[in-house]
């Protein structure tokens, strides 16, 4: 990540970025890219765990299989599927 961070992208690709890293480590690195995304950092996140991205994106999209099944604003996810 760091190297990754070193000059300074606009955008920033993450792939899994919390997969082995213990609970300490891994609140550390979504401090860190809360920080980046507020310093208006594109990031695109990859992930199988959603609860710990729901507080940090905008906007979320499901792909299966090269095919995107939803493409949504977080908010607007909430409003549809949580009563």
């Amino acid at each position: 990540m760091a190297q990754a961070l070193l000059h300074e992208p606009r955008i920033l690709v993450v792939d899994e970025p919390t997969v082995g890293l213990d609970v300490e480590a891994r609140h550390e690195l979504w401090q860190l890219i809360d920080s980046l995304r507020a310093a208006e950092v594109a990031i695109l996140i990859t992930t199988h765990q959603v609860e710990e991205i729901e507080n940090l994106l905008t906007d979320i999209m499901f792909i299966n299989d090269g095919k995107i099944l939803l493409d949504s604003t977080m908010e607007a996810l909430g409003e549809r599927y949580v009563e």
